[in-house]
């Protein structure tokens, strides 16, 4: 990717994008090049820093962690109303 513009290297060719990027400038607006430029270091350009790609890398794997062991859950789950079904058979108990 190539990286913003310095003063001496124009970020384009094109007249009509240099007029408005100067006309950003001095209305105080900022262009996808300042954004760019403000998020650096970063990775790609979302701006992520290490220490959110190593939260996101946490999340996404809790998450498929969690996903991966919820029939552990479910078993469990259906253990316990097997086992009150039983009971309530057991008891003598009518289903509601």
């Amino acid at each position: 990717m190539d990286r913003p513009s310095s003063p001496d290297k124009p970020f384009s060719l094109h007249p009509d994008v240099l007029d408005l990027k100067d006309k950003a400038r001095r209305e105080g607006r900022a262009t996808v090049w300042e954004r760019f430029a403000a998020q650096q270091p970063q990775c790609g350009v979302c701006g992520a820093d290490a220490d959110i790609m190593v939260a996101r890398n946490l999340a996404r794997r809790v998450a498929a962690g969690a996903a991966s062991h919820s029939d552990h859950g479910r078993d469990l789950v259906e253990t316990c109303l097997a086992v009150g079904e039983a009971k309530r058979r057991a008891l003598g108990l009518a289903a509601r």
